[in-house]
């Protein structure tokens, strides 16, 4: 990974450290973490809010709470206790698999802002564009780096929060709090596996505290794990049928897995420093590094209808090709089942196919002579299997190739990428005599997935024959991210109002998105083979080419002003404004006001109204990529283009903008009996939405074109798409947080149920930018409802858990394919736990999750792809999993 953490953020560190140690001195340390449950870094510029008093709903979620689940990962984690947090297994989703996008408050997670400890996080390098729903071309941060056992909480902001933070604080904020224990040391370890007895999980994870030197804290977490991969496949109905005639080369049980990746070598490190200085100051600094290896498979290349690799034209008796037309008229090769089911059959002069007899499919056979003198023969396919004569006479022939001699059973791509995260962040903060806190700091990160794809075949390499390579190195996509902040507070007494807190502060910004093409074979293209209509690039994910290499940057200057006033002890009044300056995307302006009643000891209503923005990311801008996905039942090759692109300004592209929201919250607080409850309603309104297009199938022309415009492996994509500006989404809906503590027993109890409903609706859209089911994928996409009712026990050394799940009705298309599209039926799943102290030291747990084993409503269209249950269940569909857990500690 490139050392992008350059010598001049460490120099910024040391020299805000050093001036800054003459004048001030910090509050002791640790008091931060004795006040764990008092005082809020999210969502007010006040140091002394909390969460009961503020004017905004906000969930803070300790970090205990995270290491009593199942899951490692921190996106799986996150969804067990974040009711409106939701996140799929994203199988088959090309980069997506390796870094999920996820959803909080049904919008993508670009429209959350990261924070850990109060700091910026920096993007992850992947644009997700297989799967994912509303979340279709989103890039948000990589939070699988973040190892669950370096957290002391986590505060979670459910309200728009641009004009106080800047772009992408539109659905919340999500601010990852680092321990700050300055001794101790802790041992996690924990081992789980699935019912149906795959996908073992070896998690083993520490924390130890350090002094450093009487005036500090070191504190440090690491997280080794692996996991295996899960299969929940059927075999392909195409494929079996090949196996039924007698093909034995045909990978069983399934030529096409569904399910969780493998994920090894998967290390994490991070690491939390703060020492005073003197005079009411401190320095603090945090980073971490993080590597992982995730690989899972494509999906199946069947030998005798993929096309630019397997699939030949159609034939007659004469060897003459056949066509059917299009609905725009014009001419093109047979479908799947278009022999099969009475379509009309035309020459290519447009002249009717008379007789049907000797019509037949072949497989393609290359000319490698460069003058199409080799006279290779047809090969044609009777009942699933292809004339073994012809393919005798290619094999003796030195002229003429198939990769059906290599692959006679068709061939399934093995995807893979290696993953790596690293940051540091640091400043120096404290008090000056005046009263005014401030705080300096500045950080740097940069996320990298290296691509890597296997068991596959450029077919413009054809000419090595047998000895094509198998393996490519496919390039790599790489985000930096820089940030410096300069922020002051006060809190005064005038008095006319018990308190006015004011926080000014600016920021600059900047985000550069870099793609490193692949190896020469990954993108090589042989002018012969490619007019013959041979695929260009490693099938499954071509290599990106030195044309698409390079880098872009995104620059921002921010300025803001916060004021927040207890006007007296039933009223609070809050209001901000941000000023951001883009370099590519001009200025904007944004603001927030916020309210809190307290009508009544145990009441208060509250809301909150402000404006939001979030600039397209250097990514999305230039991102350029070419995937798989079904079509009407076929594989075809989807590419990407960046909307600078001629094609993609043929097809309607204009240059892209910041997208513009208004959020509305209005939420009750009240206690009683016991309970504590908080009901939030909230409407988000983003306008100019960026979000890829629906796909435009591309002609001959336009393919002709792409090829004059430089895009040499156009003769590939069967359709391309790009980002745009065109739609309006609409995001409402109500959240409910209630507990009670009570006794039962000798022992003590815990009742909590969080609930979310939800609706997205796009109000405005392009059809010719969105189809109908790209519609429907943004508009249901994720469950329109989650519960988690949560009970749990304790009494002396014990300790008991059991956790209620309900999923919502949500829209599910696999493949991306409508023809294949239905509505997963609601599920409830439940989770159960048990633990025992068994001294001082050590703990033991036992736990279930998903006890029942339940997996969502079977995939109706299975047999298409040999998906049997919905591709985007946000459970997934692996089923039970189970797992043991040991923690040690040492005081």
């Amino acid at each position: 990974m490139e050392k992008i953490l350059s010598s001049s953020l460490f120099v910024s560190i040391v020299f805000l450290a050093s001036f800054t140690a003459e004048t001030a001195q910090a509050q002791p340390v640790g008091q931060a973490a004795e006040d764990v449950e008092e005082i809020l870094v999210v969502g007010s510029r006040r140091r002394d809010r909390s969460a009961d008093d503020s004017p905004v709903p906000v969930d803070v979620i300790s970090g205990d709470d995270f290491l009593a689940q199942g899951d490692s990962d921190m996106d799986s984690l996150l969804a067990a206790l974040v009711p409106s947090y939701n996140v799929a297994q994203e199988p088959i989703s090309d980069a997506a698999t390796f870094i999920r996008p996820a959803t909080l408050r049904s919008l993508p997670p670009d429209a959350t802002l990261v924070l850990v400890n109060g700091k910026r996080r920096h993007r992850a390098a992947v644009i997700a564009l297989l799967g994912a729903g509303i979340s279709g071309g989103s890039q948000g941060p990589d939070l699988s780096a973040i190892p669950a056992i370096a957290l002391d909480r986590l505060e979670v902001l459910r309200d728009g929060a641009s004009a106080q933070y800047g772009s992408d604080a539109i659905a919340g904020i999500m601010n990852f709090v680092l321990k700050e224990d300055d001794s101790g040391f802790t041992l996690d370890t924990k081992y789980g596996s699935y019912f149906e007895g795959d996908g073992d999980a070896v998690t083993v994870a520490g924390n130890a505290g350090f002094a450093l030197t009487d005036a500090g804290f070191a504190n440090i977490s690491f997280e080794f794990k692996e996991s295996g991969p899960t299969s929940r496949s059927a075999q392909r109905g195409d494929a079996q049928a090949l196996i039924n005639a007698g093909n034995s080369h045909v990978r069983q049980p399934a030529a096409q897995i569904w399910g969780a990746p493998e994920i090894s070598d998967d290390f994490k490190v991070f690491g939390n420093f703060g020492i005073e200085l003197g005079n009411d100051s401190e320095a603090y600094m945090f980073g971490n590094w993080a590597e992982r290896q995730v690989e899972g498979g494509f999906y199946y290349r069947n030998p005798h209808t993929r096309g630019g690799v397997f699939r030949g034209p159609v034939l007659d008796a004469n060897r003459r090709a056949v066509f059917i037309r299009n609905d725009d008229g014009e001419l093109e090769s047979p479908g799947q089942g278009n022999l099969d089911d009475g379509s009309a059959l035309f020459y290519g002069d447009g002249s009717p196919v008379m007789a049907l007899d000797g019509v037949a499919r072949t497989v393609k056979v290359a000319d490698l002579t460069g003058d199409m003198s080799g006279n290779c023969p047809a090969v044609r396919i009777r009942n699933y299997v292809a004339d073994p004569n012809a393919l005798a006479a290619i094999a003796n022939n030195p002229d003429c190739y198939s990769l059906i001699e290599k692959f006679p059973g068709g061939f399934t791509p093995q995807f893979g990428g290696y993953v790596d995260d690293i940051s540091l962040a640091g400043g120096v903060r404290g008090e000056l005599d005046s009263g005014w806190y401030y705080d300096i700091s500045a950080s740097a990160g940069q996320s990298a997935a290296d691509f890597y794809i296997y068991n596959t075949i450029n077919p413009q390499l054809l000419s090595q024959r047998n000895g094509i390579p198998t393996y490519y190195d496919a390039g790599a996509y790489i985000e930096t991210d820089r940030v410096v902040n300069f922020d002051l507070s006060r809190q005064f007494f005038p008095a006319a109002v018990d308190s006015v807190n004011v926080a000014v502060g600016v920021e600059y910004r900047d985000e550069t998105f870099r793609i490193r093409n692949g190896e020469p074979n990954s993108f090589f293209i042989d002018p012969n083979l490619a007019a013959q209509g041979f695929g260009v690039g490693s099938n499954g994910f071509p290599g990106f080419q030195p044309g698409d290499a390079g880098e872009n940057t995104v620059r921002a200057w921010g300025a803001y002003v916060d004021v927040e006033s207890n006007a007296n002890e039933y009223l609070l009044l809050g209001g901000a404004l941000r000023y951001e300056k883009y370099t590519d995307f001009g200025n904007t302006l944004d603001g927030k006001i916020v309210v809190r009643i307290q009508l009544a000891d145990n009441v208060a209503i509250r809301g909150a109204v402000s404006t939001g923005f979030r600039v397209p990311t250097a990514g999305q801008a230039n991102l350029r990529n070419v995937t798989t996905e079904f079509s009407n039942g076929m594989l075809a090759d989807i590419a990407t283009l960046p909307p600078t692109n001629p094609i993609a300004i043929q097809k309607g592209a204009t240059a892209l903008t910041p997208e513009e929201s208004v959020n509305t919250t209005l939420g009750l607080v009240f206690s009683a009996g016991g309970w504590d409850v908080t009901l939030d309603y909230y409407n988000i309104e983003i306008s100019d939405r960026i979000s890829f297009t629906s796909r435009f199938d591309l002609t001959a022309q336009d393919i002709e074109s792409l090829l004059a415009a430089g895009v040499s492996d156009a003769s590939s994509f069967a359709s391309v798409r790009f980002f745009s500006n065109e739609q309006t989404v609409e995001a409402s809906g109500i959240d409910l947080v209630a507990s009670v503590p009570f006794e039962l027993g000798r022992g003590d109890s815990t009742f909590t149920l969080v609930a979310n409903w939800s609706d997205i609706e796009l109000t405005a859209f392009n059809p010719d930018f969105t189809s109908d089911n790209r519609r429907l994928q943004i508009e249901r996409g994720r469950p329109d409802s989650r519960y988690t009712a949560t009970w749990t026990y304790e009494q002396g050394p014990w300790r008991f858990m059991t956790r209620a799940r309900y999923y919502g009705e949500y829209y599910d298309a696999p493949t991306n394919d409508a023809s294949v599209s239905f509505y997963p039926e609601p599920a409830l799943l439940f989770d159960v736990e048990a633990g025992y102290e068994v001294n001082d030291s050590l703990s033991l747990l036992f736990g279930l999750q998903n006890a029942f084993d339940e997996y969502p409503m079977v995939n109706p269209h299975g047999e298409v792809a040999g998906l049997v249950y919905p591709e985007q269940s946000p459970f997934g569909f692996n089923g039970g999993f189970y797992y043991l857990r040991a923690t040690w500690n040492a005081f």
